[in-house]
């Protein structure tokens, strides 16, 4: 999301801003403070385009070279800096490249010795993709060790021209007391039944007992830490409910916790003075949204409901009122709880409040005040997983039709976080909490979680093949495109994704094998050189060390698309809606009018144009698939309903296509790519030729993790157009096809070949 208009586009340099703009260097050089990274792309001065002063920066391509991205940059010297937290901001715009692709990212990094992270920020969420002036800002802490800054603008995602402008860098403010480090130390069987415990007495107070402590409780990072520390060191039962107790007692009185089985429960008693009852009702997790007001996420919304209790009910009668809306939960580790999740309220002093009236928790007595967590604080690590799994127990919509143990999940992350010696091994604790979900939306991201050095390669699954379909420039010559990869350090292709598969959330198998395939060049630990044992397209199967190399983005040099509105066979237009936007499907409409065929590309994720094509497929008005939102005011999802979210009203366009229509889609067509190729499948717009999509459709609800993980997922339903399941199911072909390892090596898109095939026998059908 881009900045609100400020000074880096409409003002003056503020007192303590450093410019880092281009009014002192001549136009058409090359700044001599920033300079550009990529072959085949330039960075120059131009006075044609800029917001403030007399010209900006142009990031653009002039050499048809393999660089997957265009990169501008300079450093700064982080030691003025260090301790402090910094801002940059400038104004970008772009022009898109031939086929409408590309987007433009700011970036910035601090480094710290040793090739240590202290921070990264690149939009890689919030890109720019307008031709208009946006704002843009990035905010990092600078660690105290910290060595530089490097900043600098991308082009990426196609080759579109970048211009930059009004660039300032800023002091916002001294970073706050960061929280010590802890070392890793395993849980003890009985610490881990107490951790338990805590997690899920912190969701459903945080979650379900509205009282005016808990409505008043601004930072439940620390409230949970503080929690589990308590809980963790308990002997047994008993002295695990004493403490618990102790813990939310202040906030939460009318909370029973006792050591016992759930059939113990206690007798429930209405307070005196109570006047009515109050509980959440959760449009699905609508206090994640309220955490995170940048996103905008409206659909998510929390809101307290009342109801006024009958001044002529008997205490009897009060007390069943109470009851009934009240539930008995199992923590583990010996413990249960009674828990109202509609709360009595009244007046004291003529002022409205929860009953029995709470006090500030214990647990803040001796929490310093603006403390940063830190992933290194085993405290917070186990706090980050309570949060998450937590959120999940009660708000994710398709535990249903998923399968999976999610108590035995809960118990190997804590287990996983506890011992976990940074950022890089919490986060894949964290990734096989949410790899659990089986959400393809599900991922876990940290500044700090570092990919190390991948290989310079780019790999896609063929079938049962490990097929190279990239080369970055450290990549031996006998790795040529269409190399099969059979082995990486003597570990096979086939066992290579199943071990990285535990922490790739995926509800279907061609999600899976599109994320496995980027996480073995990223992320899989093998040796530095990797002996790569390889088949080459003519069969000879080779050994070859590969260097790791720094962070290096390979693109898919195989997958050559052709152009907007190309003809890929007498009469048969080809059109990719995920490289070109909307304004180049208007400028191609005739051409599409009069083709005897079309195929469109949805292999990726489209924008605007995909759903301007189904406007001029369709002879009427069609609405999308059923998109539902959870409403939810028990815990553990218990009498979980659904409300039906407003679906698109899609209406024609002038004009209609008549001519036969095939969509190429495969297992990257994800979320929106999905809800247009469900109208597509629902009124059967034309083939649907390739693999089934991602199974993953629905508006994300991201949130934070104490220590800095950002978690994102689906937090609605989507249904089919007749109400069936689509999470997991996704959207079949009418044509089956896979891509060979051979079909790579010769440079073909078969895909693309059997969609022609199908429309050219329609074609000679009639």
């Amino acid at each position: 999301m881009a900045d609100q208009p400020g000074s880096a586009v409409s003002g003056g340099v503020s007192a303590g801003v450093v410019e880092l703009g281009f009014e002192t260097e001549p136009i058409g050089d090359e700044h001599s403070e920033w300079f550009a990274r990529g072959p085949g792309w330039t960075a120059s001065l131009t006075d044609k385009e800029f917001v403030r002063g007399t010209r900006s920066m142009m990031l653009r391509r002039v050499e048809t070279l393999e660089a997957p991205f265009g990169n501008v940059m300079r450093f700064l010297d982080a030691e003025p800096y260090r301790g402090t937290r910094v801002a940059l901001r400038a104004a970008m715009r772009i022009e898109p490249d031939a086929n409408g692709a590309g987007q433009g990212q700011m970036w910035m990094r601090v480094d710290r010795p040793e090739e240590k992270r202290g921070g990264f920020d690149n939009m890689a969420d919030r890109p720019v993709t307008t031709s208009t002036w946006t704002n843009v800002s990035i905010a990092l802490d600078v660690a105290p060790d910290a060595t530089s800054i490097a900043l600098g603008f991308m082009s990426i995602g196609g080759d579109a021209t970048v211009f930059a402008d009004a660039v300032e860098f800023s002091v916002l403010g001294q970073v706050a007391a960061v929280q010590p480090p802890s070392p890793p130390t395993p849980v003890t069987a009985r610490g881990l039944e107490n951790l338990e415990a805590a997690t899920r007495a912190a969701a459903l107070v945080r979650y379900f007992h509205p009282t005016s402590e808990v409505q008043a409780i601004e930072d439940w990072d620390a409230f949970t830490i503080a929690l589990l520390e308590s809980a963790e060191p308990a002997v047994d039962r008993d002295d695990l409910a004493t403490r618990l107790r102790a813990s939310i007692a202040d906030i939460a009185p009318l909370i029973t916790v006792w050591a016992g089985d759930p059939d113990a429960a206690p007798p429930l008693v209405m307070p005196a003075g109570a006047e009515a009852l109050v509980w959440w009702v959760h449009s699905g997790a609508g206090l994640l949204a309220a955490e995170r007001p940048d996103r905008g996420r409206g659909i998510y919304r929390s809101r307290i409901e009342r109801l006024t209790i009958d001044p002529e009910l008997d205490q009897a009668g009060r007390d069943r009122l109470l009851r009934e809306r009240s539930v008995v939960r199992n923590l583990g580790g010996g413990v249960s709880c009674l828990i109202p999740y509609a709360v009595p309220t009244g007046r004291i002093d003529d002022q409205w409040t929860s009953l029995p009236k709470g006090k500030s928790p214990k647990a803040f007595v001796d929490w310093p005040p603006a403390l940063t967590l830190s992933i290194q604080n085993r405290s917070t690590r186990l706090a980050a997983v309570a949060k998450a799994w937590g959120v999940f127990q009660h708000f994710y919509p398709y535990f249903d039709v998923v399968s999976t143990d999610w108590d035995q999940a809960l118990r190997e992350a804590l287990g996983s976080a506890a011992e976990a010696t940074d950022a890089r091994s919490t986060g894949d604790a964290m990734r096989r909490l949410v790899a659990h979900l089986h959400d393809g939306h599900g991922s876990v991201y940290h500044a700090d979680d570092s990919y190390g050095s991948p290989l310079p390669l780019a790999l896609a699954w063929a079938g049962p093949d490990l097929v190279v379909v990239g080369r970055g420039g450290a990549l031996p010559l006998e790795i040529a495109l269409g190399t099969v990869i059979e082995a990486i350090d003597g570990r096979s292709a086939e066992e290579c994704h199943q071990m990285l598969l535990t922490g790739i959330s995926s509800a279907t198998e061609g999600w899976a094998r599109h994320r496995s395939a980027i996480e073995i060049a990223l992320r899989s630990p093998t040796a530095d050189p990797s002996v790569l044992r390889c088949r080459q397209p003519d069969g000879t199967v080779i050994s070859v060390n590969v260097p790791r190399t720094s962070l290096e983005l390979v693109a898919n040099a195989s997958e050559r698309r052709p152009t907007a509105a190309s003809e890929v066979a007498p009469g048969i237009v080809y059109f990719d809606l995920n490289r070109n936007d909307a304004a180049a499907l208007r400028a191609v409409l005739p051409t599409l009018e009069s083709a005897k065929g079309i195929i469109f590309d949805m292999r990726g994720y489209p924008g605007q144009a995909a759903y301007e094509v189904i406007q001029h497929l369709i002879a009427g008005p069609v609405k999308s698939a059923r998109w539902t939102i959870p409403e939810i005011i028990r815990p553990d999802r218990d009498a979980m309903t659904f409300i039906e979210a407003q679906r698109w009203n899609v209406t024609p366009l002038s004009p209609q296509f008549r001519a036969p229509v095939a969509f190429l889609t495969d297992g990257r067509t994800i979320s929106y790519a999905e809800s247009i190729m469900g109208i597509v499948e629902h009124h059967a717009l034309g083939e649907i030729v390739g693999a089934t999509t991602a199974g993953t459709n629905g508006n994300v609800n991201p949130f934070t993790l104490p220590g800095g993980f950002n978690v994102s997922w689906t937090g609605m339903r989507v249904l089919k157009h007749d109400g069936s399941q689509h999470h997991g199911v996704g959207i079949r072909p009418t044509v089956p096809c896979t891509p060979t390892a051979k079909g790579i090596a010769e440079g073909r898109d078969q895909v693309l070949e059997k969609a022609i095939a199908v429309l050219q026998s329609q074609i000679q059908g009639g």
